[in-house]
């Protein structure tokens, strides 16, 4: 049995409802946030949490509830799952007089053979509009990113790659990129068109606290198309490794991905902000 939080409910799936002429049902008006949770314990909920406020604001939506009462809400939901560990998602919608909140919880999906081979990546012909202010709001009108995403998937790949309007790297379609550019780790700047990772600001503090050159900036396909070492970030996946961009195969878990790896599994993510 599947079950949901509206508003700090506890709904069967099936009861779970919403005015299908709520401008978040007709728009996508809404934010969300996806985390992960280990021992019944989210991970980086105040980071995720400021920036569902954050994206709220740029959208003209105001959230009612405090922190503590949607993290109640969430633990409430886990609760009623035998696993320790899962999903969750938050999403703060749009309904006809006010805003609803709605959790929901699924399974953990990534399994480990998933870091033994990688993730491949498809460039998108879609040009991310890097001068747009949704582009850095997590908001429910994902569609343009689940199009590419479908569209990647459906010729054997792992994610679709963006670039912006300029030419420039930008971002996956649900995760940051990074890549190693000699001994300076390179990720794009956030005027690129990039949805500002909180894991992606998790991967560039271990990184600076283990001494590595960090840059972020601008970079040309062409740029991209000699880089060696890749890999992806998001509150899910950590760190993937890339083992390919369209029908280029790149070296796999090379030593700085995997020294950040290692940092980033023995980093203790539930008080992180």
């Amino acid at each position: 049995m599947e079950w949901v939080s509206i508003n700090g409910n506890l709904l069967q799936i099936d009861e779970a409802k919403i005015p299908v002429v709520s401008p978040g049902v007709m728009y996508g008006w809404g934010v969300f946030e996806t985390l992960k949770y280990t021992e019944k314990e989210l991970e980086m909920f105040s980071a995720h949490m400021d920036r569902l406020r954050e994206g709220a604001g740029v959208i003209g939506l105001e959230i009612n509830p405090s922190d503590a009462e949607i993290e109640g809400y969430c633990k409430k939901l886990m609760d009623l799952y035998d696993e320790a560990s899962g999903v969750i998602k938050i999403s703060a919608v749009k309904d006809v007089n006010e805003t609803c909140v709605a959790i929901s919880r699924r399974k953990f999906t990534y399994s480990a053979d998933k870091y033994v081979k990688g993730f491949s990546l498809a460039v998108s012909d879609v040009a991310r509009n890097h001068t747009s202010n949704l582009v850095r709001v997590k908001s429910d009108n994902y569609l343009e990113n689940m199009i590419e995403l479908e569209k990647a998937k459906r010729s054997g790949f792992d994610e679709a790659l963006f670039f912006n309007t300029e030419g420039y790297l930008a971002e996956g379609s649900f995760t940051n990129v990074f890549c190693f550019k000699g001994q300076t780790l390179f990720t794009p700047d956030d005027n690129c068109g990039i949805l500002s990772g909180i894991m992606r600001k998790v991967v560039i503090d271990i990184a600076s606290e283990a001494g590595l050159k960090i840059e972020k900036g601008k970079m040309t396909k062409e740029e991209f198309h000699d880089i060696q070492e890749i890999f992806l970030t998001n509150s899910l996946v950590g760190i993937m490794p890339v083992c390919r961009v369209g029908d280029d195969l790149i070296d796999f878990f090379g030593q700085g991905t995997r020294m950040l790896y290692e940092k980033l599994k023995n980093t203790d993510l539930t008080n992180r902000r």
